[in-house]
């Protein structure tokens, strides 16, 4: 008979797991780092140094853009699903990390809304011309969205 864990045993549980997978990631890391390899954050397969670049990460590297781009193109709908499946999940502990945060950089927040409007003051033209742009090459675009909207 299995018996059912507490709470606190649970997430005691899930940390010595999670300290054990970042053990034997390190490990790994340095098995190829040997071999000039590391391993991508994003699809987990291992690669050549040269594809990576400087970054504050876990390792130190992360990998090209370029790569990430072909990964995500190649698995957008795993990717979304993932995400929506990993929000539902934890949808109240977004929202109350969302809210800690805007309410402990309400000053940076404020900040960043003035610099933004001293911008858009100074560059109405600019911005009137990129949007003109964007709406000429996206034309067929913005009337379907817009007709699915009505």
């Amino acid at each position: 008979m299995v018996e059912e864990l507490t709470p606190e045993q649970e997430e005691a549980y899930k940390k010595i797991l999670k300290n054990m997978l970042t053990s034997l990631r390190v490990e790994y890391n340095f098995v190829l780092k040997e071999e000039n390899k590391r391993v991508c954050t994003h699809c987990g397969k291992p690669f050549s140094i040269s594809v990576f670049s400087p970054s504050g990460r876990f390792c130190g590297l992360l990998c090209s853009r370029k790569h990430w781009e072909k990964y995500y193109e190649t698995n957008k709908e795993k990717i979304n699903e993932t995400k929506k499946k990993y929000y539902e999940a934890n949808k109240e502990k977004i929202k109350e990390t969302k809210k800690k945060w805007k309410d402990a950089n309400k000053e940076k927040i404020k900040e960043y809304r003035e610099t933004n409007k001293k911008w858009k003051d100074a560059n109405k033209e600019k911005i009137k011309e990129t949007k003109k742009k964007y709406y000429e090459a996206n034309k067929d675009k913005i009337l379907a969205k817009k007709k699915i909207f009505k």
